[in-house]
């Protein structure tokens, strides 16, 4: 897999969830879904579905209407691409994929860790 894809999947998707979102989005693309629509079909709760849209819609992979529907919409064709192919890595190695996602950067993990790392300035 690319480094660039690598690069995309770690910083856009902060959950497996997210990327099943982004998946189901596409394979619907022309299609507005509400909060409640999202949580029926990926069975879902609503915090997670809540949690994810904000999640893509900050990547720039997904639009709300003026209804609050969510759309697939990537930003530009970068992205677009992007989301294609990782959605083919997805449907090809799906554990490799997930691997990359579990075990990309997460903040509240870095948070902890720099409340509890030594400074070399304190006696």
């Amino acid at each position: 897999m690319e480094i660039e894809l690598q690069d995309f999947i770690q910083g856009s998707f902060k959950s497996v969830w997210a990327l099943e979102l982004l998946v189901f989005l596409k394979r619907r693309a022309g299609g507005a879904w509400t909060t409640a629509d999202l949580v029926r079909e990926m069975r879902g709760s609503e915090p997670v579905v809540l949690q994810s849209v904000a999640m893509l819609q900050a990547a720039g992979l997904v639009a709300q209407d003026a209804e609050s529907r969510v759309v697939f919409a990537p930003a530009s064709a970068d992205l677009r691409a992007l989301a294609d192919a990782a959605e083919r890595a997805y449907d090809e190695k799906p554990a490799a994929v997930r691997r990359l996602i579990l075990t990309g950067p997460n903040e509240k993990l870095h948070t902890l860790a720099d409340a509890f790392r030594l400074r070399k300035d304190r006696p």
